[in-house]
C-alpha cells in the first residue's frame, strides 16, 4: 500500500462495487418475497446485508489506512469519494433488508395488498431497481455520462412516489384496501424513495471528484428548476417509462 496508493484506490473502488452488487441482488430477491415469501432465501438474504456491513467496516478502515500515504488532489478526492460511496451502498443494503423484512411481516400476517397495489409497487420498484444498477454501474466504470442520468431518474422516482402514495390512501377512504396493508404500502414506498435518494448521492458525489469546483446544491437546484435541457430530456423519459 505504502508503494502504490493508486493500486490500493483501486481495489477499495472494487470493494465498493462488490457492495453494490450485493445491494442489487438483494433488491431484485426482495421483490420476489412479495409474490411468495421463502424462508431459506430470506436467510441467503441477510447474509448478504451481514456481508455488505463486514464490507463496509473493513474498506473504511483500509481507506483510512490509505490516506497515511502521499496522494495527489485526485487522490485524496477519490478517497473521500469512496468513503461516501461505501456509506451510500450500506445505507441502500439497509432499506432493501428493511424492505425484506416487511415482506417477512405481511407473509407472518397473512395481510396481502390489492391487485392494484401490486402492480404499483412493481412499476416503482422496476424505476428504483433500475437506478441501483446505474448507481453501480457509474461507480464500476466511473463514468460521469451515467452519473448525470441518474438524478432525472429519481425525480421520477419522487414523483412516482407522490403518486402512489395518493392513490393508496384514496384506496384506504374507499374502503378497497384494510388499514394493515395500507400501512404495509406506504412504509414500502418510504424505504424505496430513501434507496433512490442514495443513489441520488452517489451520482453527485462521482461528479464531485471528477470536478473539484463542483457545487451540489447549485447543480441540484438547477436540474430542478428545469434549466438543463438534458435533465428535462431524461426526466420526460423515465416519466413516460414508468408512468
Amino acid at each position: 500500500l505504502l508503494y502504490s496508493p493508486s493500486l490500493a484506490i483501486q481495489q477499495a473502488g472494487n470493494t465498493a462495487v462488490a457492495m453494490g452488487k450485493l445491494a442489487l441482488i438483494n433488491f431484485n430477491e426482495m421483490r420476489k418475497m412479495f409474490d411468495e415469501f421463502d424462508s431459506k432465501m430470506f436467510e441467503k438474504l441477510n447474509e448478504n446485508e451481514e456481508n455488505i456491513d463486514r464490507m463496509e467496516d473493513r474498506l473504511n478502515a483500509y481507506l483510512v489506512k490509505i490516506t497515511e500515504c502521499e496522494l495527489t488532489d485526485y487522490e485524496n478526492r477519490r478517497v473521500t469519494e469512496l468513503l461516501h460511496l461505501t456509506s451510500e451502498f450500506e445505507r441502500i443494503g439497509d432499506y432493501t433488508m428493511n424492505l425484506i423484512e416487511d415482506a417477512q411481516k405481511l407473509d407472518e400476517s397473512g395481510v396481502v395488498f390489492s391487485e392494484s397495489a401490486r402492480k404499483e409497487l412493481g412499476v416503482i420498484s422496476d424505476a428504483v431497481r433500475e437506478i441501483i444498477g446505474m448507481a453501480v454501474d457509474t461507480t464500476q466504470n466511473n463514468d460521469v455520462n451515467v452519473a448525470l442520468k441518474i438524478e432525472p431518474l429519481e425525480e421520477t422516482i419522487d414523483y412516482l412516489n407522490e403518486t402512489l402514495k395518493a392513490r393508496h390512501i384514496e384506496r384506504l377512504k374507499k374502503g378497497e384496501c384494510v388499514v394493515e396493508s395500507g400501512v404495509n404500502f406506504l412504509d414500502l414506498l418510504i424505504n424505496l424513495e430513501r434507496i433512490a435518494d442514495h443513489c441520488s448521492n452517489i451520482a453527485v458525489c462521482l461528479i464531485q471528484t471528477k470536478n473539484s469546483s463542483f457545487e451540489t446544491h447549485d447543480y441540484l437546484n438547477e436540474l430542478k428548476a428545469g434549466h438543463e435541457p438534458a435533465f428535462v430530456g431524461e426526466f420526460t423519459m423515465f416519466h413516460d417509462k414508468y408512468t
